[in-house]
């Protein structure tokens, strides 16, 4: 389990520390064709990779404990 909660913590530094180098705005969302059509703040995305990150780390832990 350390090995995994290690592997989360780098993601969420890596999401915070690479985070400050995008743009103000970021696509969000991309169609079909590859072009993005969805944008949202720099800010924004961070918090949402980190809840990404957060969630998977959730939801791990408590599969870990129902399955023992």
């Amino acid at each position: 389990m350390v090995p995994f909660l290690a592997l989360v913590a780098c993601a969420a530094l890596f999401v915070w520390l690479t985070g400050r180098a995008l743009p103000n705005v970021v696509a969000s969302h991309f169609g079909a064709a590859g072009l993005a059509n969805g944008f949202m703040p720099r800010d924004a995305y961070v918090v949402v990779m980190l809840a990404i990150v957060a969630l998977f780390l959730f939801l791990t832990v408590k599969r870990c404990r129902y399955f023992g």
